[in-house]
Protein backbone atom coordinates (compact mmCIF):
# COMPACT_ATOMS: atom_id res chain seq x y z
CA UNK A 1 0.00 0.00 0.00
CA UNK A 2 1.25 3.23 -1.02
CA UNK A 3 0.94 6.26 1.45
CA UNK A 4 1.99 9.65 0.14
CA UNK A 5 3.10 12.51 2.07
CA UNK A 6 1.84 15.39 0.15
CA UNK A 7 2.12 18.63 1.35
CA UNK A 8 2.20 23.03 0.87
CA UNK A 9 4.28 24.59 2.70
CA UNK A 10 1.40 26.46 4.88
CA UNK A 11 3.66 29.34 6.50
CA UNK A 12 4.24 30.84 3.16
CA UNK A 13 1.20 32.90 2.12
CA UNK A 14 2.66 33.47 -1.46
CA UNK A 15 3.83 36.26 -2.70
CA UNK A 16 1.66 39.98 -2.68
CA UNK A 17 1.99 40.67 -6.55
CA UNK A 18 -0.58 42.81 -7.54
CA UNK A 19 0.00 42.19 -11.53
CA UNK A 20 -1.16 39.12 -13.41
CA UNK A 21 2.15 37.36 -12.95
CA UNK A 22 1.18 33.72 -11.69
CA UNK A 23 2.43 32.37 -8.93
CA UNK A 24 4.59 29.35 -8.98
CA UNK A 25 6.02 26.94 -6.38
CA UNK A 26 8.86 24.36 -6.37
CA UNK A 27 8.32 21.22 -5.92
CA UNK A 28 11.05 19.07 -3.48
CA UNK A 29 10.45 15.46 -4.09
CA UNK A 30 11.93 12.28 -2.05
CA UNK A 31 11.59 8.89 -3.31
CA UNK A 32 12.24 5.80 -1.26
CA UNK A 33 12.34 1.83 -1.55
CA UNK A 34 9.98 -0.39 0.43
CA UNK A 35 13.16 -0.82 2.74
CA UNK A 36 13.16 3.19 3.19
CA UNK A 37 16.15 3.38 1.22
CA UNK A 38 16.58 6.25 -1.39
CA UNK A 39 16.15 5.59 -4.83
CA UNK A 40 17.77 6.60 -7.95
CA UNK A 41 16.51 6.89 -11.18
CA UNK A 42 13.06 7.88 -10.70
CA UNK A 43 11.05 9.85 -13.12
CA UNK A 44 8.71 12.56 -11.35
CA UNK A 45 5.95 13.78 -13.43
CA UNK A 46 3.74 16.70 -12.16
CA UNK A 47 0.96 16.62 -14.55
CA UNK A 48 -1.89 18.65 -15.10
CA UNK A 49 -4.69 16.22 -16.46
CA UNK A 50 -7.20 19.44 -17.78
CA UNK A 51 -4.45 21.34 -19.62
CA UNK A 52 -1.52 18.67 -20.51
CA UNK A 53 1.00 21.04 -18.62
CA UNK A 54 3.85 18.48 -17.39
CA UNK A 55 6.52 19.69 -15.25
CA UNK A 56 9.51 16.82 -14.43
CA UNK A 57 12.77 15.66 -12.59
CA UNK A 58 14.26 12.41 -12.33
CA UNK A 59 15.98 11.31 -8.91
CA UNK A 60 19.40 11.13 -7.90
CA UNK A 61 21.58 8.99 -6.08
CA UNK A 62 19.68 11.09 -2.59
CA UNK A 63 16.51 10.12 -3.66
CA UNK A 64 15.43 13.52 -4.19
CA UNK A 65 14.58 15.64 -7.02
CA UNK A 66 13.59 19.66 -7.57
CA UNK A 67 10.98 20.36 -9.96
CA UNK A 68 10.72 23.89 -10.02
CA UNK A 69 8.38 26.98 -11.08
CA UNK A 70 5.46 24.84 -11.60
CA UNK A 71 2.17 27.47 -11.12
CA UNK A 72 -0.02 26.99 -8.13
CA UNK A 73 -2.93 24.40 -8.32
CA UNK A 74 -3.36 21.02 -7.64
CA UNK A 75 -1.57 18.04 -9.95
CA UNK A 76 -1.22 14.33 -10.61
CA UNK A 77 2.02 12.96 -9.33
CA UNK A 78 3.35 10.48 -11.00
CA UNK A 79 6.89 8.01 -10.24
CA UNK A 80 8.13 5.67 -13.00
CA UNK A 81 11.13 3.47 -13.06
CA UNK A 82 11.84 -0.06 -14.44
CA UNK A 83 11.05 -2.91 -11.86
CA UNK A 84 8.74 -0.74 -9.74
CA UNK A 85 5.05 -0.31 -9.48
CA UNK A 86 3.77 2.94 -10.73
CA UNK A 87 3.22 5.37 -8.29
CA UNK A 88 -0.02 7.61 -8.39
CA UNK A 89 -0.57 10.20 -6.37
CA UNK A 90 -2.04 13.70 -6.35
CA UNK A 91 -0.39 16.89 -4.89
CA UNK A 92 -1.57 20.92 -4.17
CA UNK A 93 1.05 23.22 -5.01
CA UNK A 94 1.35 26.53 -3.39
CA UNK A 95 3.41 29.59 -3.52
CA UNK A 96 6.99 28.64 -2.14
CA UNK A 97 8.43 24.88 -1.25
CA UNK A 98 5.83 21.92 -1.17
CA UNK A 99 6.86 18.71 -0.35
CA UNK A 100 6.26 15.45 -1.41
CA UNK A 101 7.33 11.92 -0.17
CA UNK A 102 6.38 8.25 -1.51
CA UNK A 103 7.69 5.11 -1.18
CA UNK A 104 7.71 2.72 -4.46
CA UNK A 105 7.40 -0.97 -4.49
CA UNK A 106 9.46 -3.42 -6.38
CA UNK A 107 6.95 -5.86 -9.13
Amino acid sequence: MQIPVLEGNPENTGNNNTDDTPQTGNVNVTVKDESGNPLKGVDVLVSDGITGDEYEGTTGSAGGCNINNVPVGTYELLGIKEGYEQYYGNITVVAGNNKAEFVMIEE
